[in-house]
C-alpha cells in the first residue's frame, strides 16, 4: 500500500489523495491460466479493498472517485519487462532485498569484469514499481566519471536557490 499524495500533494485535487494498493497473486491461475484474470480483476481488487478497510475508516464507496486496476496479465501487456506480471524483475525474497538485489555479485548497478557496463531496471535496487527508475545506476555513472550529480542535475530540483 502506499499513498503517493502523502510525498508528492499534486498527484491529486487539493483534499483528496491517491491510494495505490497491490498484492501478490499467481500469473498462472489454476482455472483457466492468465486469461482468467481478465475476468475476475474486479473481484480481486474488491476483496483487496474490503481487506484494507479492516485497517481504516474512510474508504467507503463515498470517498472513492475511481479506480485503475491491473492483473498481472494487464502488467505483461503493458511492457514486456514484465514477465509473467512481475514488476520486480526477479524474486521478492529476503535474499533479493537491499544490497543483495538481484544477488550479490550484480548489486552495485555493474557487471565485474565488464567495465562501464551498467544495470539498471526493476530487478535492480530498491526494486520493481516506481521507486525512482535508473536514479541509483545515474549516481553510479557519475562517481564513476568524476561528475559531481549535485552540480548537474541542480536546475532541476525545486530545493535548488
Amino acid at each position: 500500500m502506499n499513498i503517493h499524495t502523502n510525498h508528492d500533494p499534486s498527484r491529486a485535487p487539493d483534499g483528496q489523495a491517491t491510494l495505490y494498493l497491490y498484492s501478490f497473486v499467481p500469473y498462472d491461475l489454476a482455472d483457466g491460466g492468465a486469461a482468467r484474470w481478465d475476468a475476475i480483476k474486479e473481484q480481486v481488487a474488491d476483496e483487496m479493498l474490503e481487506s484494507f478497510r479492516a485497517f481504516t475508516t474512510n474508504m467507503g464507496p463515498e470517498n472513492i472517485i475511481a479506480r485503475h486496476i491491473e492483473s498481472p496479465l494487464d502488467m505483461e501487456r503493458s511492457s514486456a519487462r514484465f514477465q509473467k506480471g512481475d514488476l520486480h524483475g526477479s524474486g521478492g525474497y529476503l535474499h533479493q532485498h537491499g544490497s543483495y538485489r538481484p544477488l550479490p555479485e550484480l548489486a552495485q548497478f555493474t557487471v565485474p569484469g565488464i567495465e562501464r557496463f551498467y544495470l539498471v531496471g526493476p530487478f535492480m535496487h530498491p526494486g520493481g514499481g516506481v521507486f525512482g527508475g535508473g536514479r541509483a545506476t545515474a549516481v553510479k555513472i557519475f562517481d564513476d566519471l568524476g561528475i559531481d550529480m549535485d552540480t548537474v542535475t541542480a536546475p532541476y530540483r525545486k530545493d535548488a536557490a
